[in-house]
């Protein structure tokens, strides 16, 4: 093997070429290794071929060609050992054009790989994603069946205590539901009331106070029913009673001032008759 002169440490042109030649007989020294442990039958390793080829190891490991080369004809010897292939088979020394298509072929590969990661990295994105809005989803169910619960046991608590009270045992379902649909609210003088009177007459009362509500708001709707069940007002004759009754007069001002000035104008009368008197 050529070494480089001393001068050649000063140009870059010889010191290439000694770079380039001290590869080419590595390369030489690598294939008389292969096929001499090849034909020695020895175990193919990147050891031993090193040795052999008086390399290093890491040598070997540098250039991908070569350790590609040293596995791929490990894995032959072990298919060789069980019979798969011709122990008799001569080596085949590679080619720059098989090493060209090793490279290109795990190039593919690479890219394929590369491309494959991609993908799944976005079905994982979207998958995560699905993951997130379905949990959004089943907590909002959730807080919708709890509310849900909380109304169910809410009206149930509502319908026990509006109509099964025990003060109101002696009174009509019929007449307990009109009430509590008009929204009116049993006191003991209302109850009192509807106990004494006959159903008929509670259910009259009740038409006229339904007929009433939609003419005019009453504020007081049990005062209202109650009065109307003592007197027994009914829907045809609920407005002439109402209207027949007498109104309050109501006292202005003016007629204050009026009060006061005839009260004057006697007080003056009688002082005149007392002095025509004397």
């Amino acid at each position: 093997m050529s070494r480089p002169s001393n001068n050649s440490k000063g140009n870059p042109e010889l010191l290439v070429k000694a770079a380039a030649d001290k590869k080419k007989d590595a390369e030489e020294r690598l294939e008389k290794a292969i096929q001499q442990v090849l034909d020695s039958g020895e175990t193919i390793t990147f050891k031993a071929i090193a040795e052999t080829a008086g390399l290093s190891v890491s040598y070997l490991y540098k250039y991908p060609e070569i350790k590609n080369r040293i596995a791929e004809l490990r894995n032959q010897q072990k298919l060789a050992i069980g019979g798969l292939v011709n122990q008799t088979s001569k080596f085949q020394p590679a080619t720059d054009k098989s090493k060209a298509v090793i490279i290109s072929k795990l190039r593919q590969e690479n890219r394929r790989l590369r491309n494959e990661n991609e993908e799944l990295k976005k079905h994982i994105e979207i998958a995560q994603g699905k993951v997130i809005e379905l949990r959004q989803i089943e907590a909002e169910n959730n807080r919708l069946k709890q509310r849900l619960k909380e109304l169910e046991v809410s009206s149930t608590n509502v319908k026990v205590t509006s109509i099964n009270k025990q003060n109101y045992n002696d009174i009509e379902i019929n007449i307990l539901t009109q009430l509590q649909e008009l929204g009116v609210k049993l006191n003991p003088t209302l109850t009192k009331t509807i106990k004494s009177a006959s159903e008929e007459i509670v259910l009259k009362a009740i038409d006229a106070l339904k007929e009433q509500l939609i003419k005019q708001d009453i504020p007081n709707v049990g005062g209202w029913l109650n009065k109307a069940i003592q007197e027994g007002w009914s829907k045809s004759i609920t407005i002439n009673q109402i209207s027949n009754r007498p109104e309050q007069k109501i006292i202005k001002a003016t007629d204050k001032l009026q009060k006061e000035q005839v009260t004057l104008t006697q007080l003056k009368h009688l002082s005149s008759i007392f002095n025509k008197d004397e």
